[in-house]
């Protein structure tokens, strides 16, 4: 082999990884970004009846602008499109050239709309939103009421917590000292009829 032939073997796999290093698109992008849609896992949010509420999700992507929409699971596990009306309204905000949020509105939240929400843009989904909706509660006097027993519930329920580990560790100490105890009296008792040295 001479020194042309290994010049062509060792310029072939280095024009290879030139190539699949320097890669670009048309829009001088890489050709392997994809659309990103950020949600926190495990979003809950909690409204009244005829409250606003609005949810969003974060949109990164890599060129053109992007166009997600919003979709709510329904009881067979599918998501269907949430359509705007005079009661739902979608906005979309520019952050920076790539990063986009998308919001989803309801301006007087019923009991229907409570349900799982997921934020959608292509193949790209987030997390999905939990949205409880309970019935508003017009009289401060109880709710004052509610949340002062639901304390003292709770204070009770936290000294709980922070006994039990004593009082089982009590009970195992209790229960061990009475086995050695036994098996010391068996001991000795057993020692007295015979001559123990």
């Amino acid at each position: 082999m001479g020194p042309c032939d290994y010049w062509s073997w060792t310029s072939l796999p280095l024009a290879i990884l030139a190539v699949l290093l320097f890669h670009r698109d048309a829009n001088g992008q890489d050709s392997d970004c994809f659309p990103e849609i950020r949600v926190t896992r495990n979003t809950v949010l909690r409204a009244s009846t005829g409250e606003q509420l609005k949810m969003n999700c974060s949109v990164d992507f890599c060129s053109n602008s992007p166009t997600p929409s919003w979709c709510k699971f329904d009881e067979s596990n599918i998501c269907l499109t949430v359509n705007t009306t005079t009661l739902i309204r979608t906005q979309l905000t520019n952050l920076t050239n790539t990063t986009w949020i998308s919001f989803l509105t309801f301006k007087n939240i019923s009991r229907g709309d409570a349900g799982l929400y997921r934020c959608e843009l292509h193949t790209a989904v987030g997390h999905s939103i939990n949205v409880i909706v309970s019935e508003r509660i017009e009289d401060t006097t109880d709710l004052y009421q509610n949340n002062e027993t639901n304390r003292t519930v709770s204070q009770s329920d936290s000294f709980l917590e922070w006994v039990w580990p004593y009082v089982y560790s009590s009970a195992g100490i209790m229960v061990f000292v009475i086995v050695v105890i036994t098996i010391s009296m068996l001991s000795m008792h057993g020692c007295k009829g015979r001559s123990c040295k």
